[in-house]
């Protein structure tokens, strides 16, 4: 395996750290979850950062990280600036080569997002985009429905939009909803393995 292969396949538990903290928010006060994904987000921002610019030339362009989802991110983006600040909102206090833009807005599903927010996308250009999608979706459809939107949408942005990478999250669980829980899992079960082979998805 080269050291690129090892890289990457380093970056992928990180990829599921990213807001790991939020499958549990229901059971945790928010700021301990808008906290926690914060840390997940800087841990994964960082290490991708540096295998990235070990990849590729270190005097190239900022990298741009959009992350994009509903209410979820808008709310832990207002608690991070009232508690951390601007800066740290601006690039997770990681370096100046990192431009961060939080997209979120309540009731986003994925389609959705391909009607109204692929214009965000456009426009910003990012070089990685985090997803954390799903939950407004399980509420209309199956698991495997959503799946098949969130892996469409995935091959979308690489293949039109020049995403290099984007990271999956995990979906939020609801409280007091088993049944919904239990399409979260296997939701998360089936991108685990439609997502496997593509080489610019963590997940």
């Amino acid at each position: 395996m080269s050291r690129a292969e090892e890289n990457s396949f380093s970056v992928i538990p990180l990829g599921k750290f990213i807001f790991q903290a939020s499958c549990n928010f229901v059971y945790y006060p928010p700021p301990f979850v808008s906290y926690s994904a914060a840390v997940g987000v800087h841990v994964f921002i960082h290490k991708f950062f540096t295998f990235s610019k070990a990849e590729h030339n270190p005097k190239m362009a900022p990298t741009r990280v959009l992350i994009l989802s509903h209410s979820f991110v808008d709310r832990s983006h207002t608690f991070l600036l009232a508690h951390y600040g601007r800066d740290f909102v601006n690039n997770f206090n990681l370096s100046d080569d990192l431009i961060f833009k939080w997209h979120g807005i309540g009731g986003r599903t994925i389609a959705k997002i391909r009607q109204y927010d692929l214009r965000v996308v456009e426009s910003f250009a990012p070089d990685i985009v985090i997803l954390e999608l799903g939950m407004n979706d399980l509420m209309q459809l199956s698991a495997l429905e959503t799946g098949s939107a969130i892996e469409d949408l995935a091959r979308l942005l690489y293949e039109s939009y020049h995403v290099q990478k984007i990271c999956v999250c995990p979906t939020l669980y609801r409280e007091n909803a088993p049944l919904f829980n239990e399409q979260v899992n296997i939701l998360t079960k089936y991108l685990k393995v439609v997502l496997e082979p593509f080489p610019y998805v963590l997940y």
